[in-house]
C-alpha cells in the first residue's frame, strides 16, 4: 500500500472521530465556533479581548519571551543548520535537539499539518503547558537532521502520542482547547497509530539507527580520549609535582 492510499485512509479516519467527538461532547454543537476559537490557528483565548500571556498565541506578542523560543516565530526550521557534530538523535535532554523542537513548535513557516500536530505540546490537561515539550517535533526534527525525504510521515508514524503529547489531554476533565482535545482524539486511535506506522517510512528510521550508532562511537571514543588524557595528567603530577600547572 503506497502512502498516498494510506494517508487517504487516515483522513477519512480522522474525518470520522471528529464527527464522533463533536457529536458526542456533551454540550458541543459541531456547527458552532465555541470558546471564541480561532480558525486561523489552533489556539484559544479566554474571551476575544482578553490578553492571556500564558496563551502560546500570545506568547510572543509582547517583549516577553517565557521560554526563549520567540527567535523562531519567522524562522523556516528546515533551512536552519543545526550543529550535527552536537546533535543526539532520539534524546530528548539533547540541546540541540530540544532547540530545534522549540522551532518547530512556533514557527509560521512551517507546513500547516505539522504545525498543527506540534502545536500540542503547547498544552496540558490543565491548559496552556509551563513547560512546553513535543515529541512529534523531536521526532521531525531527528528527520530534518537525517535529510530524510519525509519529515511529517516519519515524526507521525514515530510518536507515541498518547504517552507523550496526548498524555491526559483527551480526557473529559481537561482543560485543553477543543481542537487539541479532538486532535489528540484521533492522533491515540489504534486503527490510526496500525496506518501511521505504516507509513512513516523504513528508510528514514534506519538513516536515524545509523546516525544513532555513529554518534555513539564517537562520543565513547571521546570519552576514552578524555580518560587516557586525565590518567596521563594524573601520573605526570604525582610524578613530577614540582613542575607549574601539575
Amino acid at each position: 500500500m503506497n502512502k498516498e492510499c494510506s494517508f487517504l485512509i487516515i483522513l477519512i479516519i480522522g474525518y470520522i472521530s471528529y464527527n464522533y467527538c463533536s457529536i458526542t461532547v456533551e454540550g458541543i454543537n459541531p456547527n458552532v465556533n465555541q470558546g471564541y476559537y480561532k480558525t486561523s490557528q489552533d489556539r484559544s483565548d479566554l474571551s476575544p479581548e482578553s490578553i492571556d500571556l500564558s496563551d502560546p498565541e500570545n506568547e510572543c506578542s509582547s517583549d516577553k519571551d517565557p521560554h526563549n523560543r520567540c527567535k523562531y516565530i519567522d524562522k523556516d526550521c528546515h533551512n536552519i543548520q543545526w550543529d550535527r557534530d552536537k546533535y543526539r538523535f532520539k534524546d530528548d535532554s539533547n540541546p540541540i535537539r530540544r532547540d530545534c523542537m522549540n522551532c518547530i513548535m512556533v514557527s509560521n513557516e512551517l507546513p500547516i499539518m505539522a504545525s498543527y500536530l506540534s502545536d500540542i505540546g503547547n498544552y496540558s490537561s490543565r491548559g496552556a503547558n509551563p513547560n512546553p515539550k513535543s515529541k512529534f517535533s523531536m521526532n521531525y526534527c531527528d528527520a530534518i537532521v537525517a535529510n530524510c525525504d519525509d519529515y511529517y510521515f516519519y515524526a507521525l508514524g514515530s510518536t507515541n502520542f498518547e504517552d507523550s503529547d496526548c498524555n491526559g489531554i483527551d480526557d473529559a476533565n481537561s482543560d485543553a482547547p477543543l481542537m487539541t482535545k479532538v486532535k489528540c482524539s484521533v492522533l491515540t486511535n489504534s486503527i490510526f497509530n496500525f496506518f501511521s506506522g505504516i507509513i512513516r517510512g523504513v528508510e528514514c528510521e534506519l538513516t536515524i539507527r545509523l546516525n544513532q550508532l555513529r554518534d555513539k562511537a564517537v562520543d565513547l571514543e571521546d570519552s576514552i580520549e578524555s580518560s587516557v588524557e586525565d590518567k596521563f595528567t594524573s601520573i605526570v603530577r604525582k610524578a613530577m609535582p614540582g613542575i607549574p600547572g601539575t
